[in-house]
Order: C-alpha cells, then sequence, then structure tokens
C-alpha cells in the first residue's frame, strides 16, 4: 500500500483500539497528512488532542502533543498549556519543538516563535540560532540577538544551564548589527555576571590547551567579546594567568583555534561520500548495539536485526509477571518498531509492509503502520518518551 493507503487503513482500523492508543495514533497520523492529505492535517490533529488521554494525563502525551504540534501546526502551540516544569527536561523540549518545526519545513513560525509566541522561559536558544543563521535580514537578526540576551538573563541561573555559550556565539556572529553601545553594554553584563560567579575547578581541553578553572575556560570562550571593551579585558587578563597562558597560544580565544582546525581542514582530501559520521546516545550496551544494527540494516537493507531487538523488548514489556503497565505510545518496544519501520519505509520502499505482520502485538502494529506511512513520505525521525512502570521484583534474601 501506498503512504495514503497505510494512513485511510488505520484511521478505519481506528475504532476498534483503545482510547489512548487512538490518541496516540492520530496525532503521528496527522503528521503523515501533510504530505498525504494536507487539508485533513489539523482536524486530524485536534481530534487527536481532544481525546483525553487514559490511564493517567501524565508527562507522555503533554510531551508528544506539542512535539506533534509543532510538525503540524505550530500557530496551535499557544493554545496548549506546556508541561510542568520538569527542570533541564523542560528546557530540552523547547529544543526539541525548535529542531521539529523546522525539519519539517516551518521557518517562518519558527522565527516567530521565539520572538513572540513562546515565554522566555521556554524559547529554545537552539531556535534562535537557527533563526538568526536563516535570515540574512540585520534588523530581524538584531531582534533575535536582542531576544536571545533576555532569555539568557532569565535562565542564567538555572543549574546546569549552558546557554551563555550559545549567546558567546550568536554575539561574534552577528554582535555586529546592534549599535556600538547597545552591543557593549551586553557584553559588560554577560562578562560582569560570569564575573560574579563563583569560580570552580574542572578539568577539560580546548585544542591543545588544559584549562583547571571554570572561569578562565570560559573567559577562553567569550574572548572575542571582550574586544569591545579593551581596559576590561587587560584587567581581567591580569587576573586570570591561566587565561593569559591560553591566549599566548590562541591570541583571538576560540576564533584563532577555529581559525586553526578550518586551515587544517583545508589541507585534508575530500571525505568519501560513502561513509558518515554519526552520534548515538543510550544508557546500556543494548541500546548501542540496537543502533549498530540500525545503522548497519540501512546500508545492507536487511532489518531483521534491528526488529530481533524490537522483539527482544517487546518480551520485556510483555512479561507476564513484570509487565510494563505504562501505556503502550511509550513502551521502549513501540519506540523501537516505529524506528524501525519509518526507517524500513524510507528504504524499501511499500514492500516493508508485508514485515508488519511480525509485530506481535496489534496496538504496537498500528503505530508501526503509521510510521511506515512517514518513512514512505519521507518525514524525519520523531525522539521518543519512553517509559516502563513495572511492579516491584521480590528481593533475593
Amino acid at each position: 500500500m501506498s503512504a495514503a493507503e497505510l494512513i485511510e487503513d488505520a484511521l478505519t482500523q481506528l475504532k476498534w483500539f483503545s482510547p489512548d492508543v487512538q490518541k496516540a495514533a492520530l496525532l503521528r497520523i496527522a503528521r503523515v497528512q501533510t504530505v498525504t492529505s494536507p487539508a485533513e492535517a489539523r482536524e486530524t490533529l485536534e481530534k487527536g488532542l481532544a481525546m483525553p488521554p487514559g490511564m493517567d494525563a501524565h508527562k507522555g502525551f503533554a510531551h508528544l502533543s506539542r512535539v506533534m504540534i509543532a510538525a503540524v501546526h505550530p500557530e496551535l502551540l499557544a493554545t496548549v498549556p506546556p508541561p510542568a516544569h520538569q527542570g533541564a527536561g523542560f528546557s530540552h523540549l523547547g529544543h526539541e519543538l525548535a529542531r521539529v518545526m523546522k525539519d519539517h519545513g516551518h521557518l517562518s513560525y519558527l522565527r516567530k516563535y521565539v520572538l513572540q509566541g513562546a515565554p522566555l522561559s521556554e524559547v529554545p536558544m537552539s531556535g534562535i540560532q537557527s533563526s538568526i543563521r536563516d535570515t540574512g535580514d540585520p534588523e530581524e537578526q538584531g531582534l533575535l540577538l536582542r531576544r536571545a540576551l533576555a532569555v539568557w538573563r532569565v535562565n542564567r541561573e538555572r543549574p546546569h544551564n549552558r546557554e551563555h555559550l550559545a549567546v558567546y556565539v550568536m554575539f561574534r556572529d552577528y554582535g555586529k548589527v546592534l549599535p556600538h553601545a547597545e552591543a557593549q553594554a551586553a557584553v559588560s553584563e554577560i562578562v560582569d555576571a560570569l564575573l560574579a560567579r563563583a569560580d570552580s575547578p574542572v578539568s577539560g581541553t580546548v585544542g591543545q590547551l588544559v584549562f583547571t578553572s571554570s572561569r578562565s575556560l570560559e573567559l577562553f570562550q567569550m574572548w572575542h567579546l571582550l574586544e569591545l571593551e579593551s581596559e576590561r579585558a587587560d584587567k581581567v587578563l591580569a587576573a586570570n594567568p591561566e587565561l593569559a597562558k591560553a591566549l599566548t597560544r590562541y591570541p583571538k580565544g576560540m576564533e584563532s583555534l577555529q581559525e586553526e582546525v578550518r586551515a587544517k581542514q583545508a589541507k585534508l582530501p575530500p571525505p568519501d561520500a560513502k561513509k558518515r559520521g554519526y552520534i548515538m546516545a543510550g544508557s546500556s550496551q543494548a541500546d548501542f548495539d540496537y543502533g549498530h544494527a540500525l545503522l548497519n540494516a540501512e546500508e545492507t537493507t536487511d532489518f531483521s536485526e534491528p526488529l530481533k531487538y524490537a522483539e527482544a523488548s517487546y518480551r520485556e514489556d510483555s512479561d507476564e509477571k513484570f509487565p510494563n503497565r505504562a501505556l503502550k505510545e511509550f513502551w521502549p518496544s513501540g519506540a523501537k518498531y516505529k524506528s524501525v519501520f519509518r526507517r524500513m519505509g524510507r528504504i524499501l520502499g511499500d514492500s516493508a509492509e508485508q514485515h508488519l505482520d511480525e509485530i506481535p502485538d496489534s496496538d504496537l502494529r498500528l503505530l508501526a503502520q503509521i510510521e511506515l506511512a512517514a518513512g514512505l513520505c519521507g518525514l524525519p525521525e520523531l525522539g521518543s518518551m519512553t517509559q516502563s512502570m513495572r511492579p516491584r521484583r521480590p528481593s533475593m534474601l
């Protein structure tokens, strides 16, 4: 079947499934309909949003709903309350929404979202960076730079917040679009905030440099900004000998380091188009093994190995004595099946449909069928939130 036929078939089946599976399916179907039947996508999305989430209105559906809105019709984000504040995860969701909007072609709304649509505490710095790179309008770049500074002010006291690094980079690349006095005042504020924070020991390397002071490391990363304040730069240099030593090697800080890297890269032979790099994340060796199996399957077009990992994960989720009581949309095995079938659709085409019968669970099969259609449409993969809610195993005495 074609992508449109797979989606039509999924919609026909929906009435036989539980409300939580129907909700997840409608949200995912809406994304595919942006390609197969754009006029119907918003209505399907709103129908999915309106359905109750079933067992426990937990953060899973709050997350999934916002991601699908970002993919289908991001203007609706303003009508859906954000998930309860979840520390670092809350900030991560904002970055994910920005990526999803960009990947699904909503660039104009992404700029509107980061400038006006989201509260400062939610604005993803990655969304501002993406927008400021994509626009060639100096006036809009100035607006985005001011927004980045406002977001930094709101989040700078948040634990483990690293968004100041993004501000350093944006001011390095685009600071000249602001009036000199305004840019200088912003730099003063950024430097004041850095110097007001307690220094702490680190063990970090940048190029050939080794840093033991977090303050010296950050000052090195933002040294290009201090060019706007030469008098202060001299004082900062005198108070931070580790920084002074680093700048004898790289006089313009990170800018010098990047110039050296670019010069070395220019001397290298062109990369082999058949080879690719990748970043892989996981919490266990099994996760990495599964990731490698996926990559190998994409090259060989044989997906039997990743399907075995998905089946093994399903056996854990459906274990009779210790079953996963989370909603099936969030089962780890479901995430694997959805990912595998989206890739199969992209690489194998409609012949991948014959493998749906290998999924032993009808709920997971329906959701995988929708992602197969997404793959046939060439839609990008979305991150999955997974949950494992199991009864406690008896302790062994």
